[in-house]
């Protein structure tokens, strides 16, 4: 099982790059590689360097994840921004979880800032009317309504050569939300498929199998190389952390009573 650790970068993160690969190897993982998708000058072992014309189309984020999945060696994709890196014992983490789940198409682990609180990792999709911002339950596990947030994510090689990025999205555009939706059933097949794919209409677009298959692996972590508070109004407003992490300012019990409810409805309906 080859895994590829994919980092997109928009240039001048050296130092930050080179602390994430450190990370990756300090976990003594037996078969690897490293792209890095942007500039990056520094020789690093089991590393290929992309160059990216960001003079020409700046922060094309859903184009970079693409070409990794397009030209990637290991059929697991570890996908991550230019300042995030692993925390020791992600890797034996990764492979307790696999054994768990063998079967997976995207997969989650845990996000910190570099203080060590929980960042925005498994959660309902932003401005969702039943979910509304919110950070769930480790065990919470229907995927309908989801949010898999871009700055990391594992994927499976196969599955995002075949459900795509939309590339006519860049960074700040929302692509994350709407490949989300895509893949868990926010949208409806073929016809927007279609479209969002520009394909012909003389070119058979395959009916989609909703959803795809989310898992939280909650025996890894990562960590921000640098100060980034993630929409910190997540934590505020609706955490849902387990009862393992300390709870931010902000947390209050009935909040969490009140969206358990509005869960609920969603399963149901």
């Amino acid at each position: 099982m080859k895994l590829t650790f994919g980092i997109t970068t928009g240039g001048g993160q050296e130092d930050y790059i080179n602390k994430i690969i450190d990370s990756i190897e300090e976990e003594q993982i037996p078969d690897y590689e490293i792209i890095v998708v942007g500039s990056f000058l520094t020789a690093r072992n089991n590393t290929i360097v992309y160059l990216f014309p960001e003079d020409i189309v700046p922060m094309w984020i859903t184009k970079k994840k693409n070409l990794i999945a397009e030209v990637a060696r290991g059929e697991i994709l570890v996908l991550m921004h230019d300042y995030i890196r692993l925390e020791k014992g992600w890797y034996e983490g990764f492979l307790r979880f696999q054994n768990e789940n063998p079967i997976w198409d995207v997969a989650m682990c845990k996000l910190k800032d570099m203080t060590g609180r929980r960042l925005i990792d498994w959660m309902g999709l932003a401005g969702d009317k039943i979910y509304g911002n919110v950070l769930l339950p480790y065990d919470y596990s229907n995927p309908k309504g989801m949010y898999v947030p871009g700055n990391f994510f594992m994927v499976k090689r196969d599955f995002l050569r075949a459900n795509p990025l939309d590339e006519r999205r860049n960074w700040g555009m929302g692509e994350d939300v709407e490949w989300s939706k895509r893949i868990f059933g926010g949208i409806e097949n073929a016809p927007v498929i279609r479209n969002l794919l520009q394909k012909p209409l003389d070119v058979e677009i395959p009916e989609p199998e909703y959803p795809a298959i989310y898992r939280m692996n909650v025996y890894s972590s990562v960590m921000c190389v640098k100060e980034k508070d993630i929409h910190a109004w997540f934590r505020n407003e609706y955490d849902m952390h387990t009862p393992d992490i300390e709870r931010p300012i902000g947390y209050k019990i009935e909040d969490y009573v009140y969206m358990q409810k509005r869960l609920e409805r969603k399963i149901e309906s």
